[in-house]
Formats: C-alpha cells, sequence, structure tokens
C-alpha cells in the first residue's frame, strides 16, 4: 500500500486531518497506481472563490481547503516518482475557451481546458 502523511496530528489523535482524507479520496478516484515514473497531472486552482464556484457547481469547499487538498494530492504524486503541475482558471477565459469549443461546463471541459493551459505553456 502507498504511504501519505498521517491522518491525524498529535494534538488531535482521534479526528482525521480533512486535508489528507480529501486528497486520499481524489488518489483512490484517480486510481492512482504506486509507482507514477513518467505520470504527469495537471491540477486545476481557481483565481477565487467566485469562480470555483462557478466552474464547480456542486463545490462545497473554500478555495483555501481545495488548494491545500490539491497541494497534498501533488505531494503525493510527486512522493511517488510523478509530476504535478498546477493552473489557475480565470474565469473569463474559461467561458470564453469554452464558447469557442461549443461546450457547456462540466468536469469533463474543465480537465480538458487545464491540460489546453498545460500544452500552451
Amino acid at each position: 500500500m502507498f504511504k501519505m502523511a498521517p491522518e491525524s496530528s498529535p494534538a488531535s489523535e482521534d479526528k482525521p486531518n480533512p486535508i489528507v482524507v480529501e486528497a486520499r479520496k481524489a488518489i483512490l478516484k484517480d486510481r492512482l497506481r504506486e509507482n507514477l515514473e513518467d505520470y504527469e497531472i495537471c491540477i486545476a486552482d481557481y483565481e477565487n472563490q467566485g469562480t470555483l464556484d462557478f466552474v464547480k457547481e456542486d463545490n462545497e469547499w473554500t478555495l483555501q481547503f481545495h488548494r491545500l487538498v490539491m497541494r497534498e494530492y501533488a505531494r503525493e504524486v510527486r512522493n511517488r516518482g510523478g509530476s504535478a503541475h498546477t493552473y489557475v482558471i480565470r474565469l473569463q477565459d474559461y467561458l470564453s475557451w469554452l464558447r469557442s469549443h461549443g461546450y457547456k461546463n462540466s468536469e469533463a471541459a474543465r480537465k480538458q481546458y487545464v491540460r489546453f493551459l498545460h500544452d500552451s505553456r
């Protein structure tokens, strides 16, 4: 099994760290394998809370919590030998990109946009 940061800190042995818990959920969702050598992941960040809430309609996280979880996720990808790149979604640019490609806002479109940002660097 893979190694991650402990879910709890010495100060709160009975409470799991919610950041680590959410990062683990993301890792399980993405079915990341133990060895990620030559693996590259692109992570979405958001310019502000409003952009996060608009782009991810079912969002329940604050922007700060999202960033902490994604930082933990990226750390774990790197620990497994992969590389992680973070790209900021700016709402107006994202909406223009959606229109130009004829897409509606969705998880799949968001992933494609972040990949577009990566490929355009």
